[in-house]
């Protein structure tokens, strides 16, 4: 097991939200961009930036436990679709 720290939580907790974080960071510019152009509809940048790499970690832990069901080209092309 980690080592606790801040909050009690491990270093990968800390870390595992740090890069969530990054990657809806990233994101954001792009969501705004969609929202500019009216191709997203708007709501908050930063709640939908989080959402969506929300969404993504989740698919991909899903995948992990499920390969046998799905393949990774038929989850990039679900992903894909989705965004």
């Amino acid at each position: 097991m980690g080592s606790t720290g801040r909050e009690g939580k491990t270093f990968y907790e800390r870390i595992e939200v740090w890069a969530c974080n990054q990657c809806a960071s990233s994101l954001r510019p792009l969501v705004e961009e969609g929202m500019a152009r009216g191709e997203i509809r708007w709501t908050d940048p930063e709640l939908l930036s989080q959402a969506l790499v929300g969404l993504t970690q989740h698919i991909a832990s899903y995948w992990l436990q499920h390969q046998e069901v799905y393949t990774r080209k038929q989850i990039k092309d679900f992903l894909f679709h989705l965004f």
